[in-house]
């Protein structure tokens, strides 16, 4: 008689699906369409991996002992690009900062989106750049305005004939608006005069003084009248005491 025995070969899994996400720096693989355990070849036996290099990873599953082919999938982190250099200039009363090597579209921390910005305080200012929908490390900069020096004080003394102005409440060198580098100028005229004063290379707004010098009135006009035994000398064209 014939022996006889039933065949039932265990099913091959199918390979699991790979779907690809490529973000900034890094790329996702996901398996899908599968039943069993699985195992990357990179050794992970999760549903996903997170992976930062351009290379080719394959997932097998294995569903009652039996291992399926491969599913494959590509990654291709999108590059994030580099952080922009930030240059700074300190002028008087503010600060210039400007980022260089760039390509993308610039955002900086006060929200300006221009290649340079100038403030008026003392801060850290950070500056990113966008590529392809990445976005860079913080480049940054220190605003440090050098300080605008205060107007000089003028006082005036109208004397007769002439007028002197003198600068108080500075520390710098002067220039007055008549040339002159001392701190005091003595003027003839009726005008007004200004002076700035100059501290780490930073002027100061103008301090102003008005000269009215007093009129020295003209010598009285003296007439002689010799008599006999005497003279006399009479004083006109005077408006004072004399």
């Amino acid at each position: 008689p014939s022996g006889s025995g039933n065949s039932a070969p265990k099913t091959i899994p199918g390979a699991p699906t790979v779907t690809v996400q490529n973000n900034c720096g890094s790329s996702t693989l996901t398996a899908s369409n599968y039943t069993g355990s699985l195992s990357w070849s990179n050794g992970s036996t999760a549903s996903s991996i997170t992976v930062t290099n351009t290379a080719t990873y394959t997932v097998k599953q294995t569903v009652n002992g039996c291992i399926s082919p491969s599913g494959s999938g590509n990654s291709a982190p999108k590059a994030v690009p580099v952080a922009p250099t930030v240059t700074v200039q300190n002028n008087c009363g503010s600060s210039t900062l400007t980022a260089s090597n760039y390509t993308g579209s610039l955002s900086w921390s006060n929200g300006s989106t221009a290649s340079s910005i100038t403030v008026t305080n003392t801060a850290t200012y950070t500056v990113k750049q966008t590529v392809n929908g990445c976005i860079s490390p913080s480049g940054s900069g220190n605003s440090a305005p050098k300080a605008v020096p205060v107007a000089p004080t003028v006082t005036v003394q109208n004397n007769c004939g002439s007028s002197t102005l003198t600068a108080s409440n500075y520390t710098g060198s002067l220039s007055w608006s008549n040339g002159s580098t001392a701190s005091s100028i003595t003027v003839t005229n009726t005008a007004t005069y200004t002076v700035k004063q100059t501290v780490n290379g930073c002027i100061s707004p103008s301090g102003s003084g008005n000269s009215a010098p007093k009129a020295v009135p003209v010598a009285p006009t003296v007439t002689v009248q010799n008599n006999c035994g005497s003279s006399t000398l009479t004083a006109s064209n005077f408006t004072s005491s004399l």
